[in-house]
């Protein structure tokens, strides 16, 4: 081939990279915006390409634009490993010992791990160690050939290689015991930021094996790990406050990081969870709650955990009814573990309490009606009893009935009936000038701007008990110059209730074209009959 001809294929074949990069590139694109069907298509131009092949096989896993197919899969895999993808590779060795798609091959798993451990990969060694350390697929234990692969990964300058030897040798896991040692190589790895060796480092010295006891610094290196949303750490965390054994106990900080862990689907966090509210621990007592949190956890996949949810269920549910059992259920049904989810540190912000309320400038009294309590005490029960949802402040003051709160109190069937406020009593302070009314817009205009803003306006027209909807105020106008009430109630970032009463029709009209105005591009599609209400 002349020099020329050398050149042209050289050219082809550059041209070939280049091209076939852009289409795992545009791929990736594609599925960061979640568009599947553009992603597969651009991932299926490249048949040779392991990055592709190896993405595809995850989106058949997954069922991402396509129904899942684990035998799909697994071809893909096979396919995308054999070209040398080192993902590939270290998935591939699941499939086969699990079978997701395959005839279960453990000797086939076991054999593909060796081959990467010989090649210097530290995560199959890792794997090794933890075939024969817990018994994976069928395999017989066997804690000195476990520890021999953990310390060979951990000589590599693999982290969880050293947290899993260190482990070995406090505990004399196949090697004879030296706690000292052990602990020294966990806080070695726990200092470089590795996050099992923090949990395990802290449990050490909590229990004071291989280094003095000190409860305190082990509840620190429990937070270090919770903090970067570590679900084991945070449930962990929440444990030593609700116990108050090295920080000062704190039973609702507990429940917060508990609950934290609870939503990341660590199951022995939703175990506690359920335990919480049903003994009403750092959350108010509330039996339907617990059901549903032990429904969650008996979903799970510890035995010993899914056994303790089960037994509590069975005995919450002589309490219950028929119909919170099934609301409970369906929500469990529905829970998703949220990857990531941090518990809120802010303060809560003060609520409106008793019969007080400021509209811009001026302080009224609004009368409580027999039987009806201002939702200040409804806000504040609601925040303990959902600590991480988002903060729920009435702008001014709702009204509820005290019966509804008592049966809400003890996880009781109950509706949360609206009132209309004070509508009997008469009051000539009441009266919506025309200074207070300007007030009243500013205020308001600037508490929806701003929650727009923040992303956390979306308008309900009905509430549903099994969604925590619980408030929304409905008053009725007695007297054009009386003001009932106004309220503006967050929970689980909607806007539940914007209710206008005790104005004169104009006053009314212009405060609900204020709404529609600043709220328009994000108003549910029930907004008209909501707001013709």
């Amino acid at each position: 081939m002349d020099k020329l001809g050398r050149a042209a294929a050289v050219c082809a074949l550059l041209m070939a990279v280049l091209s076939a990069q852009a289409g795992y590139d545009e791929g990736m694109n594609a599925l960061a915006t979640r568009d599947f069907p553009r992603a597969r298509a651009e991932f299926e131009t490249e048949p040779d390409n392991p990055k592709a092949l190896y993405q595809l096989s995850r989106m058949a896993r997954f069922g991402q634009g396509e129904a899942p197919d684990e035998a799909r899969a697994a071809r893909l895999l096979a396919r995308a490993a054999s070209l040398g993808h080192l993902e590939a590779r270290l998935d591939h060795v699941f499939v086969l010992g699990n079978g997701r798609g395959v005839p279960k091959d453990p000797a086939g798993a076991i054999q593909l791990l060796e081959t990467l451990a010989a090649e210097g990969q530290a995560e199959a060694e890792v794997n090794l160690g933890r075939v024969f350390r817990f018994g994976w697929w069928d395999q017989a234990k066997d804690d000195a050939r476990a520890t021999r692969h953990f310390e060979k990964a951990m000589r590599g300058g693999d982290d969880n290689g050293r947290a899993l030897y260190a482990q070995a040798l406090i505990e004399g896991l196949g090697v004879p015991r030296d706690e000292a040692r052990g602990a020294q190589l966990l806080q070695e790895a726990a200092d470089r930021g590795h996050i099992e060796s923090q949990l395990e480092y802290g449990r050490i010295l909590t229990a004071g094996l291989g280094v003095a006891k000190d409860e305190a610094a082990g509840a620190e290196w429990y937070r270090k790990a919770a903090e970067r949303a570590d679900r084991v750490g945070q449930y962990r965390l929440g444990l030593v406050y609700l116990r108050g054994r090295g920080l000062p106990r704190d039973e609702a900080l507990g429940a917060r990081w508990i609950d934290a862990s609870a939503r990341q689907g660590w199951v022995w966090g939703q175990l506690q969870m359920g335990d919480l509210f049903r003994l009403g621990q750092g959350v108010p007592r509330m039996r339907s709650e617990a059901y549903f949190w032990y429904t969650v956890a008996a979903r799970g996949t510890a035995p010993a955990a899914v056994e303790a949810a089960n037994a509590q269920r069975t005995a919450l549910a002589r309490e219950l009814t028929e119909s919170e059992i099934t609301r409970a259920v369906r929500r469990a049904e529905a829970f998703r573990p949220q990857a990531g989810f941090q518990p809120r540190v802010n303060p809560l912000p003060p609520v409106t309490r008793n019969d007080r309320m400021a509209i811009g400038q001026v302080s009224l009294t609004v009368p409580v009606a027999r039987g009806y309590i201002n939702s200040w005490e409804l806000t504040e029960f609601m925040q303990r009893a959902y600590p991480n949802d988002p903060d729920m402040r009435p702008l001014l003051m709702t009204m509820n009935h005290q019966e509804d709160m008592n049966r809400m109190k003890l996880g009781l069937p109950g509706g949360i009936r609206s009132i209309e406020v004070a509508r009997h009593v008469p009051d000539d302070a009441m009266v919506v000038s025309a200074t207070l009314f300007a007030g009243i817009k500013d205020q308001l205009r600037a508490q929806i701007q701003t929650n727009i803003a923040n992303g956390r306006y979306r308008s309900e027209g009905t509430l549903r008990d099994d969604e925590r909807v619980f408030s929304m105020v409905r008053a009725s106008v007695t007297d054009p110059n009386r003001v009932d009430a106004i309220a503006l109630v967050l929970v689980k970032e909607r806007v539940l209730a914007v209710s206008f009463t005790g104005f004169t029709p104009e006053q009314k009209s212009e405060i609900t074209a204020l709404v529609k105005a600043v709220t328009d591009d994000i108003l549910s599609a029930n907004r008209s009959s909501f707001f013709s209400q």
